[in-house]
């Protein structure tokens, strides 16, 4: 089965963790116009606050854990997890809600014993910015012990350029199935 056919057939209740302001939903539902998905969006009540006023059609989660308690069929995140902190804890909550499918992608790592490592990177307004390079073994091991199957991984190819860096390291993301 494509991406796109799951989300046709077996998606009815999604959340995408740290979506912006609900911007994959626009892209879902031109995608697959016949969709009908109640979209779940946990972000930081500012971005919340800004999302309610561009995508009414969006349910807002500005607590940490208020998307906890619901039955999603597809827990999706995008780009979010190269400055999270604490990022296994985070898994650890995708995988309570018991999702059949979990879905994590455009996130920047490196293969083999690499450890997981964080860079200091300056943006283009000369602001520095920490940023987590993530072991992929790490990601599909924690997923494969807390009962779910890699089903596919796809390569995004977006990384931002790190000087000096002894590792390659790509931008990946998976598609994981509940066992």
């Amino acid at each position: 089965m494509s991406l796109l056919e799951l989300l046709h057939k077996a998606i009815r209740l999604m959340l995408d963790w740290d979506g912006g302001t609900g911007d994959y939903l626009i892209k879902l539902k031109a995608m697959v116009p016949s969709i009908e998905v109640e979209y779940h969006c946990k972000e930081l009540p500012l971005t919340c606050d800004i999302g309610k006023s561009l995508n009414s059609d969006v349910i807002w989660h500005e607590e940490d854990d208020s998307w906890t308690s619901c039955n999603f069929d597809l827990v999706f995140s995008s780009g979010a997890f190269y400055y999270v902190k604490d990022w296994k804890e985070i898994l650890k909550k995708f995988t309570i809600v018991e999702a059949p499918y979990i879905f994590i992608t455009r996130t920047p790592v490196v293969e083999g014993n690499d450890k997981s490592f964080v860079v200091k990177l300056e943006g283009s307004d000369g602001n520095e910015t920490l940023f987590h390079v993530l072991n992929k073994n790490e990601i599909i091991n924690f997923f494969e012990n807390n009962g779910y199957a890699l089903e596919r991984e796809f390569l995004t190819g977006e990384v931002p350029q790190i000087d000096n860096c002894p590792f390659y390291v790509e931008s990946k993301g998976w598609l994981f199935v509940k066992k």
